[in-house]
């Protein structure tokens, strides 16, 4: 079992799906507890097959979102690896099979920081016609293309996904909601609705930012004193308390407990620091009412065993990193989303990359697993990372990629402490060959 920093969410538009649809949404939802932590700044990557007409469609529904929600920025590139990665296609296998006119992939880490999102808009859509020949009865494919009304509405729709809108609820009334999961005919109306933007107010600047903050009385503590844990939650829910835990360096829960919220929605809590406690940053994490906030600390002394004892009586714990004694690697595949070994890549076909490793490792200790893809003629394509829990015995970590074009890639993949620290935890970088036809 492993044990991931980051999850991957896809957010799937069925917008060739008949039915009627039609009003202003009577709810709203995002996708998943998670937000950009970008300042909302972002890079978006636009490639298209099927010319410049789609593009600036795309770029106009990207604006009429900031006209609308004026707290993004944002800047197109031709490259890869953006924020916000924006594929215009003629069409593509998954869209054609489940019949959707857009489809959105967002990854982020467990914390809730969404790291990227992928978006496929195709230009036509497939449909199967059934007729009786002669007693027997053939399906026939064809291809429709879509209106530019139905593509510009779907370009809407996705990067609202980008944004981690959800679908949302219809009330049976004109105009109909742009994240109504349904299609509207291109007669009626549709388009960004008060609740969408109430819900990006919401989501971006009021759940996560001012609904819940917690924070230490100062940044760095000597061993023997005391840490004092502030914090301030709204709005105050009768009968609910904050969760506190306190986690290692290398993120284990160590030692949790709850205190109460006043009536005006603060908190607080004395956490003592043992004189024996070792030098170390740590981490502490405060939960709500399904909303959570952290804050770090620095403790300084000299090399002595590491351990906390909170006030309200907890037993000691020894919180040492532990040590990396042996790490090796089982196998490396490439992957569809059901975790099937693939044996050929498709152009803008979801992939991933996935390592086992073994380790006799005493426990869990964080790793950073990377991937470097790059073409036949030498340049990097891609470069990805997550920090993953490298366990005793066996562990599968994975990045996804989205090839662009067909071609011969080299992957190699890097297993390293961290980032910061580029200790690499195997002799040698594994190395894949792959061809994208």
């Amino acid at each position: 079992m492993h044990h991931a920093k980051y999850i991957i969410m896809i957010l799937a538009c069925g917008l060739l799906i008949p039915s009627s649809a039609h009003g202003y949404a009577e709810n709203f939802d995002y996708a998943v507890q998670a937000k950009w932590t970008n300042n909302l700044n972002f890079m978006i990557c636009l490639s298209s097959t099927q010319g410049k007409e789609y593009e600036d469609l795309f770029i106009k529904a990207v604006d009429e979102w900031k006209a609308r929600w004026d707290n993004f920025a944002y800047r197109i590139s031709k490259g890869s690896g953006c924020h916000i990665n924006v594929h215009i296609l003629k069409t593509h296998s998954m869209l054609a099979q489940h019949g959707y006119s857009g489809y959105t992939n967002i990854e982020y880490w467990e914390h809730g920081a969404i790291t990227k999102a992928d978006v496929l808009l195709p230009t036509v859509k497939k449909s199967i016609v059934t007729t009786v020949d002669n007693g027997k009865t053939v399906k026939t494919e064809i291809e429709e293309p879509l209106s530019k009304t139905h593509f510009y509405r779907a370009a809407l729709h996705e990067f609202g996904h980008a944004l981690n809108l959800g679908h949302f609820d219809d009330n049976g009334e004109e105009p109909i909601d742009i994240m109504y999961p349904y299609p509207a005919d291109d007669d009626q109306e549709q388009g960004i609705s008060q609740r969408d933007i109430a819900a990006l107010n919401w989501l971006y600047l009021g759940f996560f930012e001012q609904e819940m903050t917690v924070r230490t009385d100062k940044s760095s503590y000597h061993a023997g004193d005391t840490v004092k844990i502030l914090g301030k939650v709204s709005p105050v829910v009768v009968g609910k308390v904050v969760k506190l835990e306190v986690l290692s360096p290398s993120k284990q829960v160590h030692r949790t407990d709850t205190v109460n919220v006043s009536p005006s929605g603060t908190f607080s809590y004395k956490l003592e620091l043992p004189r024996e406690t070792e030098s170390h940053s740590f981490k502490v994490k405060a939960s709500y009412n399904n909303m959570i906030a952290d804050a770090t600390f620095e403790v300084k002394n000299s090399n002595k065993v590491s351990e906390i004892t909170l006030v309200s009586g907890a037993s000691q714990t020894n919180i040492l990193p532990p040590k990396i004694e042996e790490v090796d690697v089982r196998e490396t595949l490439i992957v569809d989303h059901m975790g099937s070994k693939l044996t050929s890549v498709q152009p803008l076909e979801q992939v991933f990359i996935r390592s086992s490793f073994s380790s006799n490792i005493a426990e869990g200790v964080e790793t950073t697993y990377i991937v470097q893809i790059k073409s036949i003629e030498g340049y990097t394509v891609q470069i990805s990372s997550a920090t993953y829990n490298l366990a005793n015995g066996f562990s599968t970590f994975s990045q996804s990629w989205l090839p662009d074009s067909p071609g011969k890639y080299s992957i190699q993949v890097f297993l390293w402490k961290s980032i910061s620290a580029p200790e690499p935890l195997i002799p040698t970088p594994i190395v894949l060959d792959v061809t994208v036809a």
